[in-house]
């Protein structure tokens, strides 16, 4: 198939972009590497569990997301990029609430979590869990996966947030960077298995 960017389908932020409502699916990314022609032979993709193509994607690494994003600017002719650290929480929490849909504690009707920590968690397709909705409609903020964004940390590694469905539910706070922390991820690394990403598109910013 072709990739259609659907003007308008982006989730307008004011003052902070236009987000992707969902994660970037595997079906999506695999045009995208198709066109730019990178090996996929090594990742999870031939694995059954991953193959589903409204499954977030994983197994991509921050480089390898930076290369989308150039390309899906080239097709929309506007600027797409990773969200910064400070868009993706805006996007997720609005001014004032403490999770995306709320005040309330994340419940298995908000969000993909395990009740123990479990590495071989298996990423559920998107548009599962339409109760955790930010104030703007984005989905899946917290848990599911955690997404890549444009801010790097103290040491120069990229920030991941928003907690996955491997990890146990006190992992889903938005500001928090405990796992980034204790795992700092490598950006041309592509051996994270609950690491996928959304864009953002740049209002105003045209790439011709």
């Amino acid at each position: 198939g072709e990739f259609n960017p659907q003007a308008g389908q982006e989730i307008i932020v004011s003052g902070y972009g236009a987000i992707d409502p969902d994660p970037i699916t595997t079906n999506l990314f695999r045009l995208s590497a198709k066109a730019m022609s990178l090996d996929w032979t090594q990742t999870l993709w031939e694995h059954p569990l991953f193959r589903h193509p409204d499954q977030p994607v994983t197994r991509v690494s921050y480089q390898d997301c930076e290369g989308f994003c150039l390309w899906r600017s080239r097709l929309q002719r506007e600027q797409v990029r990773l969200p910064s650290e400070e868009q993706w929480l805006r996007a997720a929490l609005g001014q004032e609430r403490q999770f995306p849909w709320g005040q309330e504690r994340p419940t298995h009707l908000h969000a993909a979590y395990s009740l123990m920590d479990d590495p071989d968690a298996v990423p559920s397709p998107v548009g599962l869990y339409p109760e955790g909705a930010s104030p703007f409609g984005v989905m899946e903020m917290l848990g599911n996966v955690w997404e890549w964004t444009s801010s790097l940390d103290q040491a120069g590694h990229p920030l991941y947030l928003g907690g996955s469905c491997a990890n146990e539910v006190w992992y889903l706070n938005p500001h928090s960077r405990l796992i980034h922390a204790l795992k700092p991820a490598q950006p041309n690394c592509r051996d994270y298995r609950q690491i996928g990403f959304r864009c953002v598109t740049e209002q105003g910013q045209s790439t011709t």
